[in-house]
């Protein structure tokens, strides 16, 4: 007797991101500090940084922290998806820092020393450069992607290393 495979899940298109208005970041600003106060009494509540802005869709919720007071200069933003698993997939995270900075800046991902890691929520974070000031590009140095943009979905598979096809968003065309 054989047993029959499942079919794969569909893929599920990307739904754009929308800010959350201002109100609903207070409330639930409120309802992590409280959690915080309970889970780790020894943390000072001024370290807890409120977000300026969130961000969210049916996928993930992002917040947004000016480190330079202000939009336009350098920013942290936190990434996780609903069901806080550590699958953020690279194109998402991309995908996010355009929506909601646009495709000219540019961000890294910082992996800390050991006496500054915190991974306690599966969340993700990225650093967004101000326009043109990442310094990759600043010190003149080829560090990072430098050859303009060039994605391929036909080449033939590496091993079985395949290129994931483009990214689905919904009520757009497709993208590549």
């Amino acid at each position: 007797m054989t047993k029959k495979r499942k079919a794969p899940t569909p893929k599920k298109e990307w739904e754009p991101l929308t800010q959350t208005p201002d109100w609903a970041v207070k409330v639930k600003h409120f309802q992590v500090m409280e959690q915080v106060r309970v889970t780790f009494p020894g943390v000072p509540v001024e370290e807890i940084k409120v977000p300026a802005e969130v961000w969210g869709s049916s996928q993930y919720t992002v917040t947004v922290h000016y480190l330079d007071d202000n939009r336009d200069g350098f920013v942290e933003v936190g990434i996780h998806n609903y069901h806080r698993t550590t699958h953020v997939p690279w194109r998402h995270i991309q995908q996010i820092k355009n929506e909601v900075f646009g495709p000219d800046r540019e961000a890294v991902q910082l992996f800390p020393a050991e006496d500054r890691l915190l991974d306690a929520a599966n969340e993700y974070w990225i650093y967004v450069y101000p326009t043109g000031t990442a310094p990759m590009r600043e010190r003149g140095v080829k560090l990072g992607m430098d050859r303009g943009r060039q994605v391929t979905y036909d080449m033939p598979p590496m091993g079985k290393a395949r290129q994931a096809p483009p990214m689905k968003i919904a009520n757009q065309k497709v993208t590549s």
